[in-house]
């Protein structure tokens, strides 16, 4: 694309190069300077916010954030310049990922929704650990990648079932199932991607047959935890 007049999106016909240039431009709503910075460096998150001065060293640079704006030029010499939001381009970090730090007892036959008291990350407010805990809610309409990963304590009898639902009807987007393996803990990864509206919400639900209670268990870094990534604005 490089060297081509944009007069439509239908000009836009390659990928751009990470050697392609965009302006980008800080503080748009007072006197802002204009900086050049490469594809590759953009799709990197090397970004300056737009409260701040002109990027000058990279220790200056941080993570671009929705509100952040840059310029969209062609390189003709009579160019036209637009100005477009980061957030617009779907190009911000959106996700949360949350978890449980602590053995969760699942009765025996039971549809049991998880809930989750820790957040790793959370960028759009999509969780909340006073109340809905159980819930990722999308705040962002887009299309997400949506991850549940948990471990069952061993136990040699029954099955078990992890499912991502959606919303109050529990419509269930995605399943697992699997028979026990033994007497070690069995991990199980439930994951799709989904187009979700404000204020859908995903939960993450268990079910077994052991013949008696059984945990889910915390493993650090593993289990149970329940998560969502914006991959595109909707």
């Amino acid at each position: 694309m490089a060297n081509a007049k944009i007069t439509d999106l239908n000009a836009l016909g390659a990928k751009p190069a990470d050697a392609d240039v965009l302006p980008i431009v800080d503080d748009p709503g007072g006197a802002p300077e204009t900086k050049k910075v490469t594809f590759a460096n953009l799709m990197d998150g090397v970004l300056h916010d737009n409260v701040a001065g002109e990027i000058s060293a990279v220790a200056e640079k941080t993570a671009p954030v929705a509100a952040d704006v840059f310029l969209i030029e062609d390189t003709e010499a009579a160019n036209v310049k637009k100005r477009v939001q980061l957030g617009n381009l779907g190009l911000t970090d959106i996700g949360a990922r949350v978890k449980n730090n602590a053995n969760i007892s699942i009765n025996d036959s039971t549809q049991t929704t998880l809930t989750f008291n820790t957040e790793l990350w959370d960028t759009d407010t999509i969780h909340d650990t006073g109340s809905n805990t159980e819930r990722l809610t999308c705040k962002t309409a887009g299309k997400y990648l949506i991850v549940l990963n948990l471990a069952w304590a061993g136990d040699v009898d029954g099955y078990r079932i992890a499912q991502i639902n959606l919303n109050a009807g529990a419509t269930p987007i995605c399943y697992s199932v699997q028979i026990s393996a033994g007497t070690g803990w069995l991990g199980q990864i439930v994951t799709t991607i989904w187009d979700l509206d404000v204020d859908d919400y995903v939960v993450a639900d268990v079910y077994h047959t052991a013949g008696a209670a059984l945990n889910v268990l915390h493993v650090a870094n593993m289990s149970p935890e329940f998560m969502m990534q914006m991959l595109s604005k909707a």
